[in-house]
This record gives structure tokens, C-alpha cells and sequence, in this order.
């Protein structure tokens, strides 16, 4: 994949702010105890790893309440054994490069990230939260418990460590000692952390039984794919109940979301973009395209967008999606990838006249909320699948 040199001028010029940053607020080393409240602490995980072997770590900040906040980092997927073979670093993506899965972390996006990951917003809902962050480089949508070994075209064996659900399982007991009772409890993820904050709501709120109240943000989560069980069962070895309950019609997100309102006593919000760049190409690349945005995937991911969104509210009760452009990319024609990172996409006036932080506000105090943006995905529709009659 090829950069154009305006794309590349900017991207170079990110990495000394970003770098300037990182040596300003770098999380600091969790040696057993928070000594001061509002910063970023880094827990070395020895024992654990990311999917190419390399160190495996998570975050926590100590807030001013006993409520708590866990999200979900994303970071693409491998969903079979040859996306295995196209791993990348966050340095690497922003360079361009055609990669499907992050499989090194790096501390430098701890310093830059915003929106619900802000150290000092008043206008943040969870500004005087307990916030665990957890990292995502395995390509298993935070649920593997895999170990493959595959042989490449030059005869060289690679191993690969799809072990999600392996590391979240030990971060919890670390969690669980830390912040040993929690008010709320919320937990959110953001692209492939989206897929994992659905999956695993279930096994991380088990963790806070006497919690009041309990909210999942799913935050960009939609790729239609008919072999999601095949990816789950067999390549990611994930536990019977993430498998089992998957259908054969490609709404991974939606199977996952029907069985966690079953298990769970939970409020349910879903957020999406009508045309979501990034699951747009990973639609199209899954099901036989280019990594690229065609007329045929544009159609394929807002069709599957709207199918599950009114699948999920007609049959879970505390479901809520909230559906906007947050920014438009006007050369491509599309919509943006997650918006949680983000200060001015969840500070941004919708057309429904609230912001997306005030949306979230209201689901965090037990206020009734209501769907965000329904019309637009009815707009985008008609854009791409009446008039293009794909």
C-alpha cells in the first residue's frame, strides 16, 4: 500500500509530538501501590505474552471514586492462518503499511490518547474514575486461548500466541486486588476491544457481583464474515460459550451481544459509523476483496450495520445505538473508526442535539437514553445500496 507524500509529511510529523509527549506523561512502573492519583501505570505481565512472543503489559490509573472504567484497546484481527502472516505496530499501520492485526505493543499511544482516556476532563464521564486499560496485540479479539504453528513459503515455522482470554483472565486477578469493590462498573472497547468488551462483559463482570449498576460500550464493532464460528472455534480456540453461539449469517457482534444479555443484568450501547473506513476494507478483505473501499463493500457493511441494529433492538430491551459520522474523510467518502479516543468526537454535538460523552453520562446514572442516529443510518443506505442497487 502505497502513501501519498502529504499523508507522509503528516505522519512524520506526528511522531515528535508523539514522542514529546511520551517522555512528558510515560506511564510509570506499577510496583504494588498507586502513589499518585490521575497517572498512567504500566503492570508488567512476565508470565504472558503478545502474539508474536514479545512483552505483554497492561494500565491502570487510580481515581477518585470506586467506580470503574475497563476498556478494551483494538487492533485489528487474524481470522484465518494466512491473515497470520500480515502482522504490524501501530508505527507501521500509521506509515501505511497493509497490515490486518497489531502484534507488538508500544507505550508510546498511552501519553496521546483522549476522550474517555483523559487524565484531566471535567467534561470526561469518567474523569474521577478507576480506569484499567488493556492492550491489544493477539488478533483474537481479546477471547484466544491458541497456540499455531505455521510453515511459510521459505520453510520457515512460525509461532504465533492467540491467548486473549489467557491474558485478560490474569489481568483480572491483578484488577480484582487493586480495586477490590466497585460502585458502577463500565466496560468499553473500541474497534477490535469493541468485539472483546461484548464477549468477555460477562466473564469481567463476574468479577464485581454487587456492583449497581453495570454499562458495556461497544465502540465501532461491525464486520460481516460467515466464518466467524470457524475463526472462533478453530483458529482462536476460544471457550465453547463464544462459539457455540454464533450463527452462520456473519453478525458476529450481534450473536455476541444476544448471549451476553442473557448472562448479564446490563445496560447496552452500541456505536457505530454509517461507512467505518477501516471495516469497510477489512469487509471487503474477508469476504474475497482488496483491502480497499469498494461500491460492493460499502453496500455489504452499512446493509449488515442496519440488519443488526434493529436485530439487537428488537430483542434485548437495554439495547441503545448511537450512530454518527463523528468525521467525514471527504475524498474517500467515508466515515470515522471509533470515537472514545477521541476529545472532539465525543464532545461533538449530534444533530439529536446531545454529544456522545452526554450520552454516555446519562447510561452511567441510570437515566433513560434513547437511540442516536437511526435516520442517518437510513440515509447512508439508501446512498449506497438503493442507488448504487448493489
Amino acid at each position: 500500500m502505497r502513501m501519498s507524500l502529504k499523508r507522509l509529511f503528516y505522519t512524520f510529523a506526528e511522531i515528535p509530538f508523539m514522542l514529546g509527549m511520551y517522555l512528558v506523561r510515560r506511564p510509570r512502573k506499577f510496583r504494588g501501590s498507586f502513589h499518585q492519583n490521575r497517572k498512567w501505570y504500566r503492570v508488567d505481565m512476565p508470565k504472558h505474552s503478545t502474539i508474536d512472543g514479545s512483552k505483554y503489559y497492561f494500565y491502570m490509573k487510580k481515581g477518585e471514586s470506586d467506580n470503574l472504567l475497563i476498556n478494551f484497546m483494538g487492533g485489528g484481527v487474524a481470522w484465518n492462518k494466512t491473515s497470520l502472516a500480515k502482522p504490524g505496530t501501530i508505527f507501521s499501520m500509521m506509515l501505511g503499511k497493509e497490515a490486518y492485526y497489531t502484534s507488538r505493543l508500544s507505550d508510546m499511544i498511552m501519553p496521546v490518547l483522549e476522550g474517555v482516556l483523559s487524565l484531566n476532563d471535567p467534561n470526561n464521564p469518567f474523569d474521577t474514575w478507576n480506569v484499567v486499560n488493556i492492550p491489544y496485540a493477539t488478533g483474537d479479539f481479546h477471547t484466544g486461548n491458541s497456540e499455531v504453528v505455521v510453515t511459510d513459503s521459505k520453510g520457515r515455522v512460525k509461532h504465533y500466541h492467540l491467548k486473549g482470554e489467557v491474558n485478560l483472565n490474569a489481568i483480572m486477578k491483578v484488577v480484582k486486588r487493586q480495586f477490590p469493590k466497585v460502585s458502577k462498573l463500565v466496560i468499553s472497547g473500541q474497534s477490535a476491544g469493541a468485539f472483546g468488551c461484548v464477549a468477555q462483559g460477562d466473564n469481567v463482570a463476574s468479577k464485581y457481583p454487587q456492583a449497581e449498576r453495570v454499562v458495556i460500550i461497544a465502540d465501532g464493532a461491525q464486520i460481516p464474515y460467515p466464518k466467524w464460528q470457524t475463526t472462533a472455534h478453530k483458529l482462536w480456540k476460544t471457550s465453547p460459550r463464544l462459539y457455540e453461539c454464533i450463527g452462520n449469517d456473519g453478525d458476529l457482534i450481534g450473536d455476541w451481544f444476544v448471549r451476553l444479555s442473557k448472562e448479564l443484568n446490563a445496560t447496552f450501547l452500541h456505536i457505530n459509523s454509517p461507512q467505518d473506513d477501516m471495516f469497510v476494507k477489512f469487509s471487503s478483505k474477508m469476504n474475497g476483496g482488496k483491502f480497499g473501499i469498494t461500491p460492493k463493500f460499502r453496500s455489504v457493511y452499512v446493509t449488515s450495520l442496519k440488519k443488526t441494529v434493529y436485530r439487537l433492538t428488537d430483542q434485548i430491551s437495554k439495547y441503545r445505538p448511537f450512530i454518527a459520522e463523528f468525521e467525514r474523510d471527504e475524498k474517500q467518502d467515508t466515515t470515522a473508526h471509533t470515537a472514545m479516543w477521541y476529545d472532539h468526537r465525543i464532545h461533538a454535538k449530534t444533530p439529536a442535539g446531545i454529544t456522545f460523552a452526554e450520552w454516555i453520562q446519562k447510561a452511567i446514572d441510570g437515566e433513560e437514553i434513547s437511540p442516536v442516529g437511526l435516520d442517518l443510518l437510513d440515509e447512508y443506505t439508501k446512498k449506497y445500496v438503493i442507488k448504487q442497487g448493489v
